[in-house]
């Protein structure tokens, strides 16, 4: 397992000393009972697992055995070749040289036209939309530049298992296309830092929810509210299956060679103080996707701006880490919202 862990560079150990900067521990959690007969998880316990996994998971290398080793691990893995059909793979590729001809990517994308309908939509959104239309595959390309037009194909592929997907994974799936759209959106505003990464990291962050729904592992649907609020479905998983979908979804993008910095951000979002630990891409990556989480659950209730909640929101410890005050989150509200908006249409 130690040997695992090295080709694993988010599954370091905790940090030795508490990280305190920018440190805002989430409010106890009400967790309902699980749908299968099973002791009752008190709230104390609840807030316990929060502010434990806060600074990193005490045992990571258990979490990421169980993970590994749950059928809905399997499943991805068996699956892997489903979403990246040859286009896709031939794609990637090429996108991974820069020096490649952007006519070549170009003619392999085109061979495909759902990808590169797909792409042409990403392009155009609001997400990414520059002056004018991208009228060709070509363009689009250029415009979202090699390294993101690649990341974005292997999650379009990946999420496009699930394209048909009802009830509640429908909701995951929604909800993961609003994040992404949304993070970029506040990586747009920050700077370019982690700009790379936001739309990728946002788009599959809930993959592991994906994944544990179509193998039956865990059954959301017996409990929905834990799909309502944020901070709240990694801790019902953690006491059911003894591993979180953030573990599980880190373990499949690494099987998926994704860019590392990626599987990071999505195996630590529910460990920010080890991702701002970390800092750097993956840090700031981290805090926008928790920024644009919380964001986007509230949009469901009320896309009106609700001044509580922004109060709420400036004062969290991923806003304080990401530099972003309240009226920077206030004036930015209108461009979330239309982000989700044109995500949720295009995507």
């Amino acid at each position: 397992m130690g040997r695992a862990l090295a080709t694993r560079p988010w599954l370091k150990p905790p940090p030795e000393r508490p990280f305190s900067q920018c440190m805002a521990i989430p409010p106890p959690l009400p967790i309902p009972a699980p749908a299968k007969p099973a002791p009752r998880v008190s709230d104390e316990l609840a807030q316990s697992v929060v502010e434990q996994l806060w600074f990193g998971d005490p045992d990571p290398e258990r979490t990421l055995s169980e993970a590994s080793g749950s059928f809905a691990a399997a499943l991805g893995r068996s699956l892997a070749l489903k979403p990246f059909p040859k286009t896709a793979s031939e794609a990637m590729g090429l996108l991974a040289h820069p020096e490649t001809p952007v006519e070549r990517v170009t003619r392999v994308l085109e061979h495909d036209l759902a990808l590169s309908s797909r792409l042409l939509q990403v392009a155009n959104s609001v997400i990414f939309a520059g002056r004018s239309p991208c009228a060709t595959v070509s363009e689009a390309v250029v415009r979202l530049g090699f390294r993101q037009t690649g990341q974005l194909v292997l999650s379009a592929a990946a999420l496009g298992m699930f394209e048909d997907a009802a009830g509640v994974a429908s909701v995951v799936r929604d909800h993961c296309v609003a994040v992404a759209a949304m993070t970029h959106t506040l990586a747009t505003e920050w700077g370019s830092q982690c700009l790379d990464t936001a739309f990728a990291a946002g788009l599959l962050s809930d993959v592991g929810k994906l994944f544990a729904l179509q193998s039956k592992e865990l059954n959301y649907e017996a409990s929905p509210s834990v799909l309502e609020v944020p901070d709240r479905v990694h801790v019902m998983e953690r006491m059911i299956v003894g591993w979180d979908h953030a573990v599980l979804g880190g373990h499949l993008l690494h099987y998926w060679q994704l860019p590392a910095e990626i599987g990071r951000a999505v195996a630590w979002h529910h460990q920010p103080g080890r991702a701002y630990q970390e800092g750097g891409s993956v840090g700031l990556t981290v805090a926008l996707m928790r920024l644009a989480n919380s964001v986007e659950y509230q949009l469901r209730k009320n896309p009106e701006l609700d001044e509580d909640f922004a109060d709420e929101l400036a004062r969290s410890g991923e806003a304080s880490y990401a530099s972003l005050s309240r009226d920077i989150l206030v004036a930015m509200w209108p461009k979330l919202a239309q982000a989700r908006r044109d995500a949720l249409t295009s995507l």
